[in-house]
């Protein structure tokens, strides 16, 4: 793949998927895969309902169906999307019901149940089209497309966006370590560390 910034990255066995990303020439729509094992990298050309052009999105492994799902990003349609590994296509759902987010970059996503995803934090755009960051949690049912809005107590982070992050499940409970970010109204970045219990709602 060409040189870029933004893009995401999710590794399934000895793979590592890259989708989009953005250079001089803008937003990229392109799906890579480099194999571990000798290194070498090829272009998937999917098909289905692709993505389109984004930067600052997420994609994470989803083990129950061996897919790739990819939220978020400077783009829109401000949906859900599935890639089927095995099937080299594409899909695409959207929220049902008054939780709809919007469209987010640079927020934190995993996997919080065999049907579930995780979505914290970001930024986003209000309907006038100004910024605006999202504090609550939210989660996405992928059966139902329902969202739910999950409050948290004062302890979690503040709202922010570029945490780095990554998941870890452990003994039937899944946890995901986030660290840093910045929010730029406020002109501050953050080093603190956190822990997500998505058992248990509770970070």
């Amino acid at each position: 793949p060409t040189p870029r910034e933004g893009h995401s990255a999710s590794l399934v066995n000895n793979f590592l998927y890259i989708y989009g990303g953005s250079n001089q020439n803008g937003a990229l729509s392109d799906l890579h895969r480099l194999n571990l094992d000798n290194l070498e990298w090829n272009e998937l050309k999917s098909h289905g309902g692709l993505p389109g052009p984004r930067k600052f999105h997420s994609m994470i492994y989803y083990p129950p169906h061996h897919s790739l799902i990819l939220y978020g990003g400077l783009s829109s349609p401000n949906g859900f999307y599935e890639y089927d590994i095995s099937g080299d296509s594409w899909k695409v759902s959207f929220c049902s019901g008054t939780s709809t987010p919007t469209s987010l970059e640079a927020f934190v996503m995993g996997e919080k149940g065999a049907n579930e995803l995780f979505i914290f934090s970001g930024l986003g755009s209000k309907p006038d089209g100004t910024d605006a960051y999202e504090k609550p949690g939210l989660i996405y049912n992928i059966q139902s497309n329902a969202c739910e809005i999950v409050k948290f107590d004062k302890s979690a982070p503040s709202p922010r966006e570029g945490m780095g992050y990554t998941q870890l499940n452990n003994e039937g409970d899944k946890y995901v370590f986030s660290f840093g970010g910045c929010n730029a109204k406020l002109k501050k970045c953050y080093n603190d560390y956190y822990i997500v219990n998505l058992t248990a709602k509770e970070p």
